[in-house]
């Protein structure tokens, strides 16, 4: 009899617990000049800046640059924000990371005249892939942080990263989202555990 009992209150169990959104989790890759996104860091990851580049005309010091052209569609149908860590600064900086990702990225978007936060890292997969890796003086990352699911309102969009304790915001770029989507910027987000 007992048992019946449990049986009926099975479909309650399972219908309380919260789902996840995942369109409220980031992830901003570090992609090496082959890019090849499911290894492990190598220092094909690193590129020198050369004095010609935009990314020379950075402020001095650590940036996160998003280009005007910011937007890479991929054969598997995935697309990303194509954005820059660079490091004009005459010191080498360490980089956390976890898996073949910066770790705990955040994004933003720019809704109702303020900034908000928009989504979180997802963080390691498999929990035990943290780790630092120097980005060397005059040098940068390539980033493709993964775009939120388009929709047909624009909106302002930033990455902010928190590196060696220091808060970094990139410069904005315009993306499209659905007016859903945007409702849910500044309202609490679960962070996941794997």
């Amino acid at each position: 009899m007992k048992y019946i009992f449990l049986l009926l209150l099975l479909p309650f169990a399972s219908s309380a617990q919260e789902k996840t959104d995942f369109s409220r989790y980031t992830k901003a890759w570090v992609i090496a000049s082959d890019e090849i996104i499911d290894r492990w860091w190598k220092e094909k990851e690193v590129y020198a800046i050369s004095k010609s580049s935009a990314l020379s005309r950075q402020p001095g010091g650590v940036s996160v640059f998003i280009p005007d052209t910011a937007r890479i569609a991929k054969p598997n149908g995935s697309v990303y924000i194509l954005a820059y860590l660079v490091n004009n600064s005459g010191d080498t900086i360490s980089i956390a990371r976890a898996d073949n990702t910066i770790a705990a990225p955040e994004t933003q978007i720019f809704a109702e005249g303020a900034w908000k936060r928009f989504q979180i890292s997802m963080g390691s997969v498999c929990a035990n892939s943290y780790f630092s890796t120097p980005l060397p003086p005059k040098s940068y990352n390539i980033l493709h942080i993964e775009q939120p699911e388009a929709g047909d309102t624009e909106t302002l969009f930033r990455v902010k990263m928190v590196i060696e304790g220091k808060t970094y915001f990139s410069n904005p770029c315009a993306v499209y989202l659905n007016k859903n989507t945007i409702a849910k910027a500044g309202t609490y987000i679960r962070p996941l555990s794997f």
